[in-house]
């Protein structure tokens, strides 16, 4: 009886192991453009918050809200930072025997990788004394391994951010 019981406890436990959630997000799928794909709140402690994007899909930002514990005045940036990599490559190098004839042809061995970040503005919201501010940012895509960087004259805040497909 014992047994029993332990067995179908087991089997009560590993039923339930999965159907636990084990993501905050919840996604719909197929994505389409234009669809939500995701509402995300942080508590930003500091005046700045940096987040490197490891989504899957490319995305907008739809709207950055900041939400305030007190009504006061504040300035809000938002950047996209995006990052480029160039591959560095070594040239083709032909290389000819003594009668004129290809002995060896070199293709493009690479040597090393180079990255480059360039930094937009996409977002400048303000607010006077109020407890919230939004914004609409302008429609730049967000792809995987961009970084998108906020900074806010108050140092405590709530920052929502919800992203369309």
């Amino acid at each position: 009886m014992k047994r029993i019981t332990l067995f179908l406890s087991l089997i009560l436990l590993a039923a339930m192991a999965m159907h636990s959630p084990g993501e905050g997000r919840q996604y719909e799928e197929p994505l389409l453009p234009g669809e939500l794909y995701f509402v995300q709140v942080t508590n930003v402690v500091g005046g700045s918050m940096v987040w490197t994007n490891n989504l899957t899909y490319m995305w907008y930002l739809d709207k950055a809200v900041v939400l305030y514990p007190t009504a006061i005045t504040s300035t809000n940036l938002a950047y996209l930072v995006v990052k480029h990599t160039d591959v560095l490559e070594t040239k083709t190098a032909v290389v000819t025997n003594d009668f004129g004839n290809v002995q060896t042809n070199y293709l493009h061995g690479i040597t090393g990788t180079t990255d480059t970040y360039m930094t937009n503005t996409i977002a400048s919201w303000t607010n006077s004394a109020a407890t919230r501010a939004e914004v609409v940012p302008e429609d730049d895509y967000v792809q995987r391994g961009d970084i998108l960087r906020f900074t806010f004259s108050n140092t405590n805040i709530f920052l929502k951010l919800t992203g369309r497909r």
